[in-house]
């Protein structure tokens, strides 16, 4: 199942030696106190776009494609902001391997350097 997950640019190294791993694995917490839903912190969240945004860059300019065949369905809270705009899936992790492609905005371009 194709799916997706907007990520922080700055993240990309750590994501393609690791693959993406949940909150808890990672340590990363990169939220403003208070502006986290209470969703869990030990999956990692995916999405299928249903309307015409495709991707959601306030979540990250990164938009990483993966193709994963053990995602549950998870219930977005009625009073979700994005709700309407796409489906939200969980998994416990995405391996590289399943990584398919990353989109980055072309204005960053020259700050990706993932040779090092």
């Amino acid at each position: 199942m194709l799916l997706y997950k907007n990520v922080d640019i700055c993240d990309l190294l750590s994501i393609l030696e690791k693959g993406i791993i949940s909150m808890d694995a990672c340590g990363n917490n990169n939220w403003d106190d208070g502006k986290r839903s209470k969703n869990a912190t030990n999956v990692v969240y995916l999405f299928k776009p249903i309307s015409k945004e495709n991707s959601f860059p306030k979540y990250g300019a990164a938009l990483i494609e993966v193709d994963v065949q053990d995602a549950k369905q998870s219930q977005m809270s009625s009073r979700d902001v994005n709700r309407g705009n796409y489906e939200e899936y969980t998994v416990e992790n995405v391996p590289v391997g399943c990584i398919k492609n990353i989109y980055v905005p072309e204005i960053f371009k020259d700050r990706i350097n993932l040779n090092d």
